[in-house]
């Protein structure tokens, strides 16, 4: 719920100064070198 609020609190304070961004965060257990860093596979 905390973070709910967090992204909420957030869209307001980007809309409120206009400017707006995106990020994405992945959380995992432990180390995984399976994800990768970027998507830059995608464009090649």
């Amino acid at each position: 719920m905390r973070v709910w609020r967090l992204y909420l609190n957030a869209c307001s304070a980007s809309f409120q100064t206009g400017r707006t961004d995106l990020s994405q965060f992945i959380f995992t257990k432990g180390t995984n070198d399976s994800i990768l860093w970027t998507r830059g596979y995608m464009y090649h």
